[in-house]
């Protein structure tokens, strides 16, 4: 009992979020999809409300972004994305669009570092209104160009299958004056860093 009580009560282990199917089997992934949705709304909430006020990192995996439960974990996460410093969103299946009002239209102010590895099928948005003013560390698909009101303040940027003209590229340097280093996937595995 001691021990719990300590535990409940220590914001810090609670502000790390990780809704993913990476220990996942085929039967708990049938029990997740199906009849877990409860639990683990349940369970974000808890996370939420014990982080207290601490910043959060939180990783949204494929198995949450796939099921049609996504979209109420979302409005868990909205009022919250002013403490996220750190957020995965990986699944490269994932129907774009249903991420589309998370990341477009609420600001992130603290956030530091973002892994957006969804796959695209329209125009980019403009990731969090463009209100990421710490953002330091940036991996994407990329597809469309990326939006200078995000990029400004990167230092680390991570390109994954970029089909852009070597003069947008060149123009990317420009907009981001504080970046340390560059990289490429899926485009003959190349890494940059920029002197």
């Amino acid at each position: 009992k001691h021990w719990e009580k300590i535990a409940v009560s220590t914001p810090s282990l609670w502000s790390r979020i990780f809704l993913c199917d990476s220990h996942i089997n085929t039967l708990e992934h049938a029990v997740l999809s199906a009849t877990g949705f409860q639990f683990r709304q349940q369970l974000l909430r808890l996370f939420l409300q014990r982080s207290g006020q601490l910043f959060l990192t939180l990783h949204l995996g494929e198995l949450i972004v796939k099921t049609k439960c996504l979209s109420h974990h979302l409005q868990d996460i909205r009022s919250h994305l002013p403490r996220v410093q750190s957020l995965v969103i990986s699944a490269e299946a994932l129907p774009y669009r249903r991420l589309t009002e998370l990341i477009s239209n609420n600001a992130a102010p603290n956030l530091r570092a973002l892994v957006y590895l969804a796959s695209e099928d329209g125009d980019q948005p403009l990731l969090f209104r463009g209100e990421t003013p710490v953002l330091q560390s940036l991996s994407v698909f990329c597809h469309k160009q990326l939006h200078s009101a995000n990029v400004r303040n990167l230092r680390q940027l991570h390109l994954t299958y970029c089909i852009h003209a070597f003069g947008h590229l060149l123009s990317l340097f420009e907009l981001t004056p504080l970046l340390e280093d560059l990289m490429f996937t899926e485009f003959g595995s190349m890494g940059l860093r920029k002197s």
